[in-house]
Order: C-alpha cells, then structure tokens, then sequence
C-alpha cells in the first residue's frame, strides 16, 4: 500500500488527495477491483482446464478443442476490453489528478504481446495435438498479468480514490461503455 498524501504523487496542490471519504464502500468494492478479480478468476480456470489438458495427453474430441478455443478468446477479449478502458479512459483522466508508475501502462504493451503468443497458438492448435506449449505461455501470461493487476489496485485505485471524489470519477468509467 502507498501514502497516498505523499507528494511525489501529486500533480498540483489544487487537487489534494482528500476525496476518499466521498466513496460509500472500500477498494476492494471497486468496480476497477471486481474486473481485476473477474480476470483473475478467468486466467486461473484456463490455467487448470489446460493443466487437466496436458495430463490427459492430444485433445482427442471436438467439443474440448471448441471449448479450449472459446475460453481463451473471452478472455484475451476481456483483457483486450480491460485495458482499452484504462488507457482511453481511466488512466488520462487520472493523469490530471496524480502520477503514478509509468510501468502501469508500458505494462499493456507486454500483456499484450504475450496474449498475441497465446491467441497464435490456440488459432494453430488442432485434434491431436498436446497444450503444453500453450500451457507454458499461459503460465508467462498469468506470470506478468497478475502482478499488474495488484499494482494497478495498490496504487492507481487507491489514487483515484483520494484525488477523486467519486461522482467527477465515474463519467470516465461511463463513456467507455457507450463504444
């Protein structure tokens, strides 16, 4: 956790990191939160469906291979969605109020690469072939993606929430969903 009172996060004095009172329940009830544990609940299933694949050798039937693809795609389209949100939306309209570590953001770029490895091998993956690789560079993902999510909760939510009173934060949040 970060003081967020500390003033090597401040933009300007004339937004004081004073506005956390103004939210009626804690982070971990945060929009922002719920979506990080939706994507962590998401990569952890994948995770072992994959695990449960690899012990059971080839994908022998239609319906797992089906199953393993659609998985897969809502995910990596959740994440895709995740991260759109934050960089048109959250993270400029945060910038205004505080500063926080770039690496949030530059940590897009990574995610992403590694989902594009991801989305390549499941658009290759036929009958009979084994997950292992997949499984290997779903564990990469799960590796970088998990981290991120934390420091974007421990630091970035509990910014918004001290430079921003909650009613000036949520049109932010609202016109993503008008896309």
């Amino acid at each position: 956790m970060i003081n967020v009172r500390d003033e090597q996060y401040q933009v300007d004095a004339s937004f004081p990191p004073d506005k956390e009172e103004s939210w009626p329940y804690g982070p971990e009830l945060d929009g922002w939160s719920m979506a990080h544990q939706m994507l962590r609940g998401q990569i952890a299933d994948i995770r072992e469906a994959l695990q449960a694949q690899a012990k059971r050798g080839p994908i022998e039937k239609d319906w797992q291979l089906e199953s393993l693809k659609l998985l897969v795609e809502i995910q990596m389209e959740s994440i895709h969605e995740h991260h759109t949100t934050e960089d048109e939306a959250v993270f400029p309209f945060l910038k205004q109020r505080c500063k926080y570590p770039k690496n949030v953001e530059t940590d897009h770029e990574r995610i992403e690469k590694q989902a594009e490895k991801i989305q390549h091998l499941v658009k290759q993956i036929q009958l009979n072939d084994t997950v292992d690789e997949l499984l290997k560079e779903w564990i990469e993902y799960q590796t970088i993606l998990l981290p991120h999510l934390k420091q974007e909760e421990d630091i970035c939510l509990l910014l918004l929430r001290a430079c921003l009173r909650r009613r000036n934060a949520m049109p932010s949040c609202r016109n993503t969903t008008k896309r």
